[in-house]
């Protein structure tokens, strides 16, 4: 998933650059496109940090399970 943010990231700056090298005539459709891809990686990086956090849960409540099966008769 962090590589899909990466290439989302890129496309992102590559509208900001197509905007500034287009100002001051600037088209509502490339305004509706920069922000779609500003939308998207807030997205990818709210996925990738709730995946993140999951993942770190689990691996915990693992570690808690196996240690209780460790100390317990």
């Amino acid at each position: 998933m962090p590589p899909a943010a990466g290439v989302i990231d890129l496309g992102e700056n590559f509208q900001i650059v197509l905007m500034l090298m287009r100002y001051p005539d600037i088209s509502a459709g490339q305004v509706a496109s920069a922000s779609l891809f500003t939308m998207l990686k807030g997205y990818a990086i709210l996925i990738c940090l709730t995946l993140a956090i999951s993942l770190a849960v689990v691996a915990v409540g693992r570690r808690i399970g196996a240690w209780i099966r460790d100390h317990t008769s």
